[in-house]
Parts: structure tokens; C-alpha cells; sequence
């Protein structure tokens, strides 16, 4: 039997194959080929362009940095259904605290709809708490930051090769034709980070 080398189903009638690899639909064989470009930037380029991130104001308030990812929990509870999320975002401490600050008080006011919102509540309450209480080292850049460079070039290729675009902090993906030539700057619909207009895969 054959193996998707992504989400590791089994694979029964038809698949994908990429050399030695079987993929079980367009999606995995998507992740695969980010995967495989992802591990293929060499260190000193992830590295070098994790720096000059890190190094940069925030691209939300346009504060001071140090720049690196931050993560928000939160749940929210509806009679019998249940929702975690996990959010990440690419910012300035402050923005980080605010955004974990936010899910906090979302998941606060919507976990009294379920009985199960009053055990998933106090979970994700408390990741968000540590995620607060273990920012990442602002003297360097975090793993994170150096794994979200990688694979922003991943999707940055990709994208390209596809005709789209994605937004440098949140991932969005857009597409240029959906803005006015003439307009100065251009901002992402999702978390309003400005766009640019042409990607730098050097």
C-alpha cells in the first residue's frame, strides 16, 4: 500500500507521485513541494533575512521592534460544539500582548455556551499567560521567526509560480490586480500590514 508522504493516510486508488513520493491530493502535494523548498533555503539566507525582520519596527503599529512571532489561544463554545484556535502573529511585543490579551477576553466571554467551555476555557486562558510570561529573547531571533522566513519564502515561490501573493505578516494570500495601480501603498485586508508590490526572492 502506498503512503501519503504529507498526512500519512493511505493511499487505496489513485495518487500523486513526486520521485520516490506519494502524495493523495493537490493539497499534500502543495505542502510536500513547500516543505521540500522550506528545508532547501540555506541557513545563512533564513538567517540573514530573520535578522533584518527581527531588526525592524513593527509592521502593525509601526513601533519599535524587536519583531519576532507571538501566538494567541483562544476558544469560544456553542451548545454542544467546541472550537480551539491557535493564531500566529508576526509583530512587536506589544502588538503580541495585545493580540494574546484579546484572546484572552474573547475566550472569556464565549465559553459559557457549552459545558465543555468551562474546562477548554481555563486551558487556553492559561497558554496564553505563559506565552506572555516566555516572550521570545529580544536580543536575537527566535526559532520561530527563522522557521516563519523559511517557509515565507516557500509560499513567496510558490505563489509566484501560481500568479498570487502573500501578505509578509499573516500569510494572506492577494493578488495585485485586485488594487489600484495608481494607489501609493497597499495594505493587506486581514491584518492591514502594508503589501509590497513586488517580492524579493533573493
Amino acid at each position: 500500500m502506498k503512503t501519503c508522504a504529507t498526512c500519512k493516510s493511505t493511499i487505496i486508488l489513485r495518487g500523486r507521485r513526486r520521485g520516490e513520493f506519494w502524495l493523495c491530493s493537490e493539497a499534500c502535494e502543495t505542502q510536500w513541494e513547500r516543505t521540500r523548498i522550506a528545508e532547501s533555503v540555506p541557513d545563512t539566507i533564513a538567517q540573514a533575512k530573520a535578522t533584518a525582520i527581527h531588526a525592524s519596527a513593527c509592521p502593525r503599529c509601526g513601533g519599535p521592534g524587536p519583531v519576532d512571532i507571538y501566538q494567541s489561544h483562544q476558544t469560544w463554545a456553542l451548545f454542544l460544539f467546541t472550537s480551539f484556535s491557535t493564531k500566529t502573529h508576526r509583530c512587536g511585543r506589544g502588538c503580541g500582548r495585545k493580540a494574546q490579551l484579546r484572546a484572552m477576553a474573547f475566550s472569556a466571554t464565549c465559553r459559557w455556551w457549552s459545558p465543555k467551555g468551562f474546562f477548554t476555557t481555563p486551558i487556553q486562558v492559561a497558554r496564553n499567560v505563559y506565552a506572555m510570561c516566555t516572550p521570545p529573547d529580544p536580543a536575537t531571533p527566535s526559532r520561530d521567526l527563522i522557521r516563519s522566513v523559511t517557509t515565507g519564502i516557500a509560499d513567496d515561490f510558490l505563489a509566484q509560480k501560481r500568479g498570487r501573493n502573500h501578505c509578509p505578516s499573516c500569510g494572506s494570500v492577494y493578488e495585485l490586480a485586485d488594487y489600484r495601480p495608481d494607489a501609493d501603498h497597499i495594505y493587506c485586508s486581514g491584518c492591514k500590514t502594508e503589501l509590497p508590490r513586488n517580492h524579493d526572492m533573493t
